[in-house]
């Protein structure tokens, strides 16, 4: 389900791809960030709204979206957002549409989680009525901390409308975990976090047998939620640096991942 958050301008639309319940947080914020010109749209699960079915894998979610994303721009060039475990289905998204012929302007992956995803911790998939309801109650609790700049598409003050959000919400998870893109041979940027920065600078791990193609990795202290919270505004700067080519050099680290192999 794709969210217009700004529909004018001439440059590559941006596509900032959901996160693992679903919701694209700080669409509106990361829009301001860019340039006037950039069209932005967000890409939620399908079925937030209870219009839909939910997507049944990531597999399904990753074709769906390809399809929405090419609905709104048929031909591209796109630049392609994901957070957190969107990542994962960003690169999907970004195989698909590179197989059928369109052209990508960026890819940028914001903090992905270390694969396989997740670790036996969580184990989302885990149908025991116990695990299932953890995960709706987290759900419910990240949604309520959410405000207007996340430009969700269900009412966050209308009890049925999050019921169902948060249902979707537990499908969404499920439906990611273990699950693992193919290889894609594109350029690709990573903006991650101190904590997570090794996932992409140490050989033998899973990503470097997906990011195939030429990598930039830009580094930002601490953990994966200081990106959003402490961070934030350099994460901001960098995100206009990746999709816009400009940013407050004396703000950002950028390195080549192949440089720390």
């Amino acid at each position: 389900m794709i969210v217009p958050v700004r529909q004018s301008g001439a440059r590559p639309p941006v596509f900032l791809v959901h996160g693992l319940y679903g919701v694209s947080s700080h669409s509106i914020a990361f829009a301001q960030a860019l340039t006037p010109d950039r069209p932005f749209f967000a890409v939620f699960a399908r079925g937030l709204d209870g219009s839909e079915r939910p997507c049944a894998s990531a597999a399904e979610m990753a074709a769906n979206y390809a399809q929405e994303v090419r609905a709104v721009e048929p031909n591209g060039p796109y630049a392609l957002v994901g957070q957190c475990a969107g990542g994962l289905l960003v690169v999907e998204i970004a195989r698909a549409l590179s197989a059928a012929g369109a052209s990508l302007a960026s890819v940028l992956l914001i903090d992905p989680p270390p694969l396989p995803f997740p670790d036996q911790r969580y184990r989302f998939a885990d149908s025991h009525p116990r695990v299932l309801q953890q995960l709706y109650d987290n759900a419910l609790d990240a949604f309520r901390r959410k405000d207007a700049s996340a430009n969700l598409p269900f009412d966050l003050h209308d009890p049925r409308q999050m019921h169902i959000a948060a249902s979707v919400a537990v499908q969404t998870a499920a439906a990611l975990s273990g699950y693992q893109p193919g290889p894609y041979s594109g350029a690709i940027d990573l903006i991650v976090s101190a904590k997570r920065a090794s996932a992409f600078s140490q050989s033998g791990l899973p990503w470097q047998n997906i990011l195939l193609g030429p990598r930039r990795v830009h580094v930002l202290p601490g953990d994966h939620f200081a990106v959003t919270r402490e961070q934030f505004g350099e994460l901001l700067r960098l995100m206009r640096l990746v999709l816009d080519g400009s940013a407050d050099p004396a703000a950002t680290v950028a390195m080549d991942v192949r440089a720390l192999l």
